[in-house]
């Protein structure tokens, strides 16, 4: 064997110069060598084979023609595939060949084809064996035997043993024929719905298509049973759940302007529950794409949400209501339209309840911002172009910042006392405080200028009318008077102002003939001028008398009491 290579021998034999192998070859203990090198000289040289004409071709026919037959016999006991396996160890599997031995398969070996063929050889992720493993795919990849003898021919029967409860048939995009039936699609939808895909409401309604459909392969059962209408699927499987309009996709000339309205009432009234304030805030074209209804907004009211709902609720809103208006809607005439419709129709406010309410905050809350700012830049100047000089500035709840001044603030104090309450100085003085110069919203400017002391304020408006010495103490003596009241001495007072006391032009004057009285009540009333005496010549008589600014709380109490002057005063002149 030194002088001849086998390979030489066996080119000699398929050459017919000899008709076999020497007969020692297939004994000698390196037969399975020689035996590898033919079959490698066979394959690679003489058929010139790549592996897939191996798997294609090789088989014991093809063996005996090319002279093998007495090798395989004695070496490999007459198997193809533990020839071609000792040749390329691992690199076939029996399963690949044209033909497998008879009795090869078994359910192990039929599934761990199938597990190899899959996980190995193909390296198939759960998709694409989902797209692709079908009776077509088993007879390429020689498994249909097995699945014909083991699995009575069905390929999902074979995969499901393999994978248990991993796939469902339908998921599969090859299904036996007749394998749909109504109740089977309908239970294939439920699951890939809430099961596989587990979709939310929302979710299912933002895929949900006949391309979601085609893609869980289950778009030939809704051709088959609801005439390609996935909504008609759907609404079979959970009845009234759902309206066609909320999919993504509804089919071409689907809506009418009847349908369109229908679809915004549903979804206003049933499916969202709006009440009128909810919708001010969130009508608006982003809205109507959320809730699928941008299409016949744009086919029946040119993209205005305002045209279609005023469809649905004639009269029920005004547009400028809306948190969101068309550009260049605003002109300076809607905006007044709007602010007084605001105010007269839909809040119907009193003066004194607009007064309380109006300022920006309320504006912005009723959608005027933007007029506001666009043509006025002031709630007070918007307001006085809607109703000239109905309103004073200072009546509103907030002026804007810097508005005060010393001048400004005793003209509001003017035009409130003489123009709008119309008081006489004793009504003034009866209700004048802090308290009633914030409800007039004028204690601003007395905090600033006056020290917080409404009483100066008043003294510098009617410096003649109000002294300073009264004005300044003036919420002493107020507060002195309330306790005074409680006391006997008030009562005594009275009864001594009642049939003593009278007013000149300028003051109230307490007078009598004896000197004790008059400086009795010198020490009773707080603010009261010093005891004096006065000389009547009528009478020919000393008198005693004091003085009270007529605007002291004690002059103005015993006036609200009822007293007035009844008789001739005991003193004629004062000096």
């Amino acid at each position: 064997m030194n002088a001849i290579s086998i390979e030489d021998i066996y080119q000699e034999i398929l050459d017919g110069k000899r008709s076999n192998f020497p007969y020692y070859v297939w004994s000698e203990g390196d037969k399975n060598l020689f035996a590898r090198r033919v079959t490698k000289y066979l394959i690679e040289y003489v058929l010139k084979w790549n592996a897939d004409d191996i798997k294609k071709g090789w088989d014991g026919k093809l063996i005996k023609k090319y002279k093998l037959g007495g090798m395989i016999a004695i070496v490999y006991n007459s198997s193809p595939y533990a020839m071609l396996n000792d040749l390329y160890p691992g690199q076939f599997k029996e399963w690949e060949l044209k033909f497998t031995p008879t009795n090869f398969w078994t359910k192990e070996s039929a599934l761990e084809a199938l597990r190899w063929t899959i996980e190995e050889k193909e390296q198939l992720s759960t998709e694409q064996l989902r797209n692709v493993y079908s009776q077509k795919w088993l007879v390429k990849h020689k498994l249909s035997s097995p699945c014909y003898l083991l699995f009575r021919s069905s390929p999902f029967n074979m995969l499901n043993e393999l994978y248990p409860g991993r796939f469902k048939e339908w998921e599969m995009k090859f299904t036996p024929s007749n394998f749909w039936t109504r109740e089977t699609a309908l239970e294939a939808l439920r699951w890939t719905i809430e099961e596989k895909e587990q979709l939310s409401t929302e979710q299912l309604l933002q895929v949900y298509s006949e391309k979601w459909l085609k893609k869980h392969h289950l778009n030939t059962p809704c051709c088959k049973y609801w005439g390609c209408s996935p909504f008609a699927m759907l609404n079979t499987l959970y009845p009234e759940k759902y309206k066609e309009w909320e999919l993504k996709n509804v089919p071409s000339n689907f809506w009418t302007k009847e349908k369109a309205i229908e679809a915004l009432r549903w979804t206003i009234e049933e499916k969202e529950k709006l009440s009128s304030e909810q919708i001010k805030k969130v009508y608006n074209i982003a809205w109507m794409k959320k809730k699928r209804l941008i299409t016949p907004l744009m086919q029946y009211w040119n993209l205005s949400p305002y045209a279609m709902i005023n469809e649905l609720y004639p009269n029920r809103f005004k547009e400028w209501e809306f948190s969101v208006v068309p550009r260049n809607f605003w002109t300076k005439k809607t905006g007044l339209q709007a602010l007084k419709w605001t105010i007269e129709e839909k809040e119907q406010l009193t003066e004194q309840e607009l007064l309380q309410v109006y300022n920006i905050q309320w504006l912005s809350k009723n959608r005027l911002l933007t007029p506001l700012q666009k043509f006025w830049g002031n709630p007070y100047t918007m307001l006085n172009d809607l109703y000239p000089n109905r309103f004073k500035e200072w009546e509103l709840q907030k002026v804007s910042p810097g508005f005060w001044t010393k001048e400004r603030g005793l003209e509001a104090l003017r035009w409130t006392i003489e123009e709008k309450e119309q008081l006489s100085d004793e009504q003034l003085l009866r209700v004048y405080d802090i308290e009633w110069m914030k409800k007039h919203r004028i204690s601003m400017p007395v905090y600033e200028y006056w020290s917080n002391n409404p009483f100066l304020m008043l003294h510098e408006l009617y410096p003649e009318r109000f002294p300073r010495e009264i004005m300044k103490t003036y919420n002493s003596l107020r507060n002195w008077l309330n306790s005074f009241i409680k006391t006997r001495e008030f009562t005594e007072a009275l009864e001594l102002v009642w049939n003593y006391g009278f007013e000149t032009k300028e003051s109230f004057v307490f007078a009598h003939e004896k000197s004790e009285e008059v400086i009795q009540f010198v020490y009773w009333i707080k603010g009261a001028g010093y005891a004096q005496s006065h000389f009547n010549e009528k009478e020919n008589k000393t008198e005693w008398y004091c003085t009270l600014s007529k605007c002291h709380p004690f002059v103005l109490k015993i006036k609200e009491l009822g007293w007035k002057a009844s008789k001739k005063p005991l003193i004629v002149k004062y000096s």
